[in-house]
């Protein structure tokens, strides 16, 4: 159906959907910051793990071995992490109306019209930006898992190490 021939009479639904139009754009908005926070964070951990327990497991024991395996296993799921965190701040962008746009070529329309396209790419918006904050989602279970892992060796290390001085 060619939009000339839509009527609003046949779509009476437009004026309620268009209530949603604001609540997609700030739900997409809210996830992603939690996402990117939880990512951040993640990223924090990691660094201050990596950091944090070779000076503590130094200043306890003399004679450390930083040639351990566990160590360097431990710094290398540190560095995986922050990888992953990297490239996940870097997936996709959230889309948006564009309101130069809406300006250059909706302002004109009739209202039911205007409610109608703003739903329309509304929609078309939330799955695009369900996707992308989907996936960024997702990178923060790896990276949840990559900090245990990284927990797991540098404490292994550290013990190991204490047991040795």
């Amino acid at each position: 159906m060619a939009d000339d021939e839509l009527r609003p009479e046949d779509w009476p639904g437009v004026h309620f959907a268009y209530e949603f139009v604001p609540a997609s754009y700030d739900w997409t908005m809210r996830r992603l910051n939690a996402v990117e926070g939880r990512i951040q964070a993640l990223m924090m951990f990691s660094v201050s793990l990596g950091v944090t327990v070779p000076i503590l497991v130094a200043s306890l024991v003399e004679g450390v071995s930083f040639q351990s395996a566990l160590f360097v296993l431990g710094l290398a799921a540190a560095l995986l992490n922050l990888v992953i965190g990297t490239v996940a701040r870097t997936w996709g962008q959230v889309t948006l109306l564009n309101l130069q746009a809406v300006c250059a070529e909706w302002l004109h329309l009739p209202e039911w019209e205007f409610k109608r396209r703003a739903v329309y790419w509304a929609g078309q918006h939330f799955q695009h930006n369900t996707h992308v904050v989907n996936k960024k989602g997702r990178t923060v279970l790896l990276m949840t898992i990559a900090f245990l892992v990284e927990a797991v060796f540098m404490s292994a290390w550290g013990l190991s190490e204490a047991g040795t001085g």
